[in-house]
C-alpha cells in the first residue's frame, strides 16, 4: 500500500512540473525549494509583487543613468555649433578623429569593464563609472586645443564604454530571461531621449552662480560643466540607491530576498551560472558567430543613430538657423522617436 502512494505522490509531484526550455522547473503558482536550511513556498502573486518592487527600485535609476551617459558622449554635437570647434582650433577632420577615437576606446574598455563589475559588485562598479565620465565631461570644459580635445575623448570613451554592458549584466541578476527583453528596452530608450535633454540643456544651461563663476572663456564649456557636474551628482545619489546582490540588498525583506534568489535559481536549474571567467571563456565569446551577428546589428543601428546625435545640430546650422535656434530644433525628432 505504501509504495503505491509513493508512485501517486511521484507522479503527481512530475506533473506539476512544466518544461521551460527543456528544463523541468517548478510551477510559479506553488513552488516548493530548498533554501538556506529552510522550505521556502511563494505563489505568482508574490513574485509579480516583487517583479513590480524591482521595476520601481531599480528601472528609473539605471534609465535616468544611461540618460546621463548617453548626453555626456552626445553633446559635444552641440558644443560644437556653440563655437567649441572656432575655439580648440580644429580643422579638416580632426572634430571627426576625435569623435572617432572616442568609439575605439570604448569597445575596448567594455569586456575588461564587466569583469572588473563581477569582482566588486555592480552597485559599486557602475556609480564608479558615473562618476568617472562625469569628471571627464566636467573637465572638458578646460580643453585649449586638439591634442586636449583628443586626450578627454579616449578617457570618455574608457569611462562609459562599461556602462551598457554593466546595466544589462546588473539587470540580469534580478529579472529572468523572458523579463529582461522589456526592461533592456526601456534603459536604452534613453538614447533616443538624451537627444532632447541635451538640446534642451544646450540651448540655455542651467545658471548656476557657482559654474558661472567657474567658467572659462567661451559659452559652449558651460554645456560640460553643467552636465558633468549633473551627471557627478546621480553618481553619488547611486552609490546610496543601487542595490546590491539580490540575496544582500537591504531594499528587500528578508522573504523578498530569498524569492529574488530561488526564482532565477529555479529558471537556470541544470545550467551554469557560475562559469569560471578565464582565457577559455573569453575566446569562446569572440568565436561565437551569434555574438558576431548581434554585434554586426548593433553597429548597424547605431550608425545612424550616433550620426544623427553628434551632427544634426551642425545640420541644422547649415540650414541657415542661429546657434540657439540649431540647439532647440534638435529636439522635436527625438520627441517623437
Amino acid at each position: 500500500m505504501s509504495s503505491k502512494k509513493d508512485e501517486s505522490s511521484s507522479v503527481q509531484s512530475t506533473e506539476k512540473q512544466p518544461i521551460h526550455d527543456g528544463i523541468p522547473s517548478p510551477d510559479v503558482s506553488d513552488v516548493e525549494v530548498a533554501t538556506f536550511g529552510t522550505s521556502v513556498r511563494f505563489s505568482k502573486e508574490e513574485e509579480s509583487a516583487l517583479v513590480r518592487k524591482l521595476d520601481w527600485r531599480i528601472m528609473p535609476l539605471v534609465t535616468i543613468l544611461y540618460l546621463s551617459n548617453f548626453i555626456d558622449r552626445t553633446n559635444v554635437g552641440n558644443a560644437k555649433v556653440g563655437g567649441l570647434e572656432k575655439d580648440l582650433k580644429l580643422v579638416g577632420y580632426q572634430y571627426n578623429i576625435g569623435l572617432s577615437v572616442f568609439f575605439i576606446f570604448y569597445a575596448v574598455s567594455e569586456v575588461p569593464s564587466n569583469l572588473i563589475l563581477k569582482h566588486v559588485g555592480a552597485n559599486i562598479w557602475i556609480p564608479t563609472i558615473v562618476l568617472f565620465f562625469g569628471f571627464v565631461t566636467l573637465i572638458t570644459a578646460w580643453v585649449k586645443d586638439f591634442s586636449g580635445f583628443m586626450a578627454i575623448r579616449v578617457f570618455l570613451g574608457i569611462a562609459e564604454g562599461g556602462m551598457m554592458p554593466g546595466i544589462a549584466y546588473f539587470l540580469s541578476t534580478y529579472y529572468k530571461r523572458h523579463e529582461l527583453v522589456l526592461r533592456i528596452g526601456i534603459f536604452v530608450s534613453a538614447s533616443s531621449m538624451s537627444g532632447a535633454f541635451g538640446g534642451l540643456l544646450a540651448s540655455n544651461p542651467v545658471p548656476i552662480p557657482l559654474i558661472q563663476a567657474l567658467r572659462p572663456h567661451g559659452k559652449w564649456r558651460n554645456i560640460f560643466l553643467v552636465e558633468g557636474a549633473i551627471t557627478m551628482l546621480l553618481g553619488i545619489v547611486a552609490f546610496f540607491f543601487l542595490p546590491g546582490k539580490p540575496e544582500e540588498t537591504k531594499f528587500l525583506n528578508d522573504r523578498e530576498r530569498v524569492i529574488a534568489t530561488e526564482r532565477l535559481r529555479v529558471e537556470t536549474a541544470g545550467l551554469s551560472r557560475t562559469e569560471k571567467t578565464d582565457f577559455k571563456l573569453v575566446l569562446r565569446a569572440f568565436t561565437s558567430v551569434n555574438n558576431w551577428l548581434c554585434g554586426l546589428g548593433f553597429l548597424l543601428c547605431n550608425i545612424p543613430t550616433q550620426g544623427i546625435s553628434l551632427f544634426m545640430p551642425t545640420l541644422l546650422k547649415g540650414m541657415g538657423y542661429g546657434t540657439i535656434e540649431s540647439q532647440l530644433r534638435s529636439v522635436p525628432p527625438y520627441v517623437c522617436q
